[in-house]
């Protein structure tokens, strides 16, 4: 689907007429996502992630109805703590690479017949209330919404279960990102921001999914408009940033 077929769907989702100034907005996030579109390259999935895009979500997607979420995590947690020594924590935790690999094989691979995963580690570690930071904890988010969104997981878990989850997890990545910012957003941590950011925007809470983050997430392609970096880093700013925008299109107003 084309970029600009996405509008034309939220705007049909919506039922109603956009007013001008959110025209504006979308033709924003339009020219966004055409610009990171522009610089991204083909990557070749190998190994374990050809098999699991291979396999993951065909026909065993369980579609829920998306929405925006306002004021549902604790906008006042302590940070300043965590700031201090961020830099010190942000690569500890489960699940680490490995972990994240296998259990989201797990996932994708679920036998509809039984809906039984493979082992109880996975599990384990998307119900893990253990200090994680990074990228360990938003593997573990994505892990959970990938099972929250799998024809299984009701047969796994009540949809309330999945729901505390991830306002638990996502409450920590909150408080990961209030100590970023801080620190006044510095480079090393922007894929990290985003990756966050939409993560926990695929669950609607707008303490991610918002216009600041548009604008903010925006200037950092403005600031490389020139300098187009084919590197595997640079590729998977530019993946997220994707979805993250077409996320904001479909569901900010």
């Amino acid at each position: 689907m084309r970029i600009y077929e996405y509008l034309s769907l939220a705007e049909k989702l919506r039922y109603v007429a956009p007013t001008r100034f959110e025209r504006q907005l979308y033709y924003h996030l339009l020219h966004r996502m055409e610009h990171i579109k522009s610089r991204s390259v083909e990557a070749a999935a190998t190994g374990i992630e050809r098999q699991i895009l291979e396999s993951a979500f065909k026909r065993n997607v369980l579609l829920l109805p998306p929405s925006v979420r306002y004021g549902q995590l604790n906008a006042n947690g302590e940070y300043e703590q965590l700031a201090a020594i961020y830099g010190n924590v942000v690569n500890e935790g489960q699940p680490n690479r490995t972990q994240s690999d296998l259990c989201m094989r797990e996932i994708a691979e679920l036998d509809l017949s039984d809906c039984k995963l493979a082992s109880h580690e996975c599990l384990e570690l998307l119900t893990s209330d253990a200090p994680t930071y990074g990228y360990q904890r938003t593997h573990q988010v994505l892990l959970l919404y990938m099972l929250q969104h799998h024809v299984c997981a009701p047969h796994l878990s009540p949809p309330q279960v999945y729901e505390l989850l991830a306002k638990s997890h996502c409450n920590e990545v909150e408080r990961e990102q209030n100590a970023i910012r801080s620190l006044g957003l510095p480079e090393q941590y922007r894929d990290l921001y985003l990756e966050q950011a939409t993560i926990c925007g695929l669950f609607g809470y707008n303490e991610f999914l918002n216009w600041r983050n548009v604008m903010e997430i925006g200037s950092w392609f403005e600031d490389e408009a020139h300098d187009v970096d084919k590197s595997h880093d640079s590729q998977h700013i530019n993946d997220l940033a994707l979805v993250f925008y077409i996320n904001a299109m479909l569901l900010l107003h």
